[in-house]
């Protein structure tokens, strides 16, 4: 169980977590390159399919990217001196 004291400072990590997160999200040219070009390709394919179409390309394409991100994720090797290999 959490005292008042623990989840204050549990609840502080957490918000320095998102907040370092955003800020590394967003300093991420390819990250940044990666979701203008997804946006692009899916904005130029909604007016051209249904509502259930659009929610189904959407979800492939999401699964398919986190898939392979997971890929090139779990082949780097990190440690806390050195950026990923």
């Amino acid at each position: 169980m959490l005292t008042g004291n623990n989840t204050c400072s549990q609840l502080d990590e957490i918000h320095v977590f998102q907040e370092e997160f955003a800020s590394y999200e967003a300093d991420e040219a390819f990250i940044q390159n990666l979701i203008m070009n997804l946006q692009g390709l899916l904005t130029s394919l909604k007016p051209n399919l249904t509502p259930g179409n659009y929610d189904t390309i959407v979800s492939i394409l999401t699964s398919e990217v986190t898939s392979h991100m997971e890929k090139v994720v779990l082949k780097s090797s990190f440690n806390r001196v050195s950026p990923p290999n």
